[in-house]
């Protein structure tokens, strides 16, 4: 069964109260919350508390953090549930845990544990603030588990060279993935048989919107359990614009029948960020999946105002 998906803007900004506010405590199952009934993505009925309490950590070490999290959890069932507490750090940036709580002994569940951390990681973008602090969800005013973004003793320490190893992964089904350095054009991920090939456009994007863009991919992608992909297109509000990633299965030649599946995309989306940070280089993209040379999918992330603004025209040099 193919992966068909069209996903309109949906609201992910959540209400931010006072941590002191009044705060249900009934678990999800004290509530009778219907778990198999969820959303895969957070709607208008998900909601956190916050609250900073310091110290802080960089920018891209929150941001790794936040990958290797996500890139976990997505390789996961996305109903099922995982450790509690469960904790993840990024081995290259080692300045900050994230740790995952349910709540009066119950086992948090990926979905929750995803739309929790993808909503944290955005609030200290829009604040351009990153430090300790503790976000506790909830849906429909259940409490749906709380996580933590901790600072280590290598906060604001680490910086590791980017080396092509470093984003060595494993998809759904164990094979090796290995980031390769490239000139002009990236190849983001391959094994034995598949590569993907990065190629950057002109259209600059700001640094937070990049990021933000491989997360909420990646929760979006780990609601589907390595599905094959035909045609999905996904249309959310990042920081400052409105993000479109289109994404579509070549038709290939009888000799090449494997199919693209989710778990690949997630293993490729996951090692982005490595490549834009070893390059510097924060803009619109077009992705080319090849299987033994033999192109099998293309992908595209392209951006625009969010509605109700208005672009800026371009100066002129």
């Amino acid at each position: 069964m193919q992966l068909h998906i069209q996903i309109g803007s949906i609201l992910l900004y959540a209400v931010t109260i006072c941590i002191a506010a009044a705060v249900p405590s009934a678990t999800p199952a004290a509530q009778g919350l219907e778990l198999s009934a969820l959303p895969d993505l957070p709607d208008q009925d998900f909601r956190y508390v916050t609250l900073y309490r310091g110290p802080s950590f960089s920018f891209r070490t929150a941001v790794m953090a936040s990958v290797a999290a996500m890139h976990k959890l997505a390789s996961l069932n996305f109903g099922s549930s995982i450790r509690n507490p469960s904790t993840w750090t990024h081995p290259d940036y080692p300045g900050v845990n994230i740790t995952m709580h349910g709540d009066e002994g119950e086992r948090p569940t990926v979905r929750f544990a995803m739309w929790l951390i993808q909503a944290a990681i955005k609030d200290m973008m829009v604040r351009d603030r990153y430090a300790t602090a503790v976000f506790i969800g909830f849906y429909r005013e259940v409490q749906i588990g709380r996580v933590w973004f901790l600072a280590t003793p290598h906060a604001g320490t680490e910086e590791p060279q980017i080396s092509a190893a470093a984003g060595a992964g494993k998809d759904r089904n164990g094979s090796s993935f290995d980031v390769e350095i490239a000139s002009a054009v990236r190849t983001v991920a391959s094994d034995d048989k598949l590569h993907a090939d990065t190629v950057y456009l002109a259209k600059a994007m700001d640094k937070r919107d990049s990021f933000y863009t491989c997360l909420w991919l990646l929760m979006a992608l780990g609601a589907h359990d390595n599905d094959p992909l035909g045609f999905v297109q996904f249309v959310f509000q990042a920081i400052t614009v409105e993000v479109r990633s289109i994404w579509n299965t070549v038709k290939r030649p009888s000799s090449h029948p494997d199919v693209l599946r989710t778990g690949d995309m997630v293993n490729m989306i996951a090692h982005l960020p490595i490549i834009m940070m070893h390059d510097d280089m924060f803009r619109e993209m077009n992705v080319i999946v090849s299987d033994e040379g033999v192109v099998i999918a293309r992908g595209a992330i392209r951006t625009s105002p969010k509605p109700g603004q208005l672009a800026l025209p371009r100066r002129r040099m």
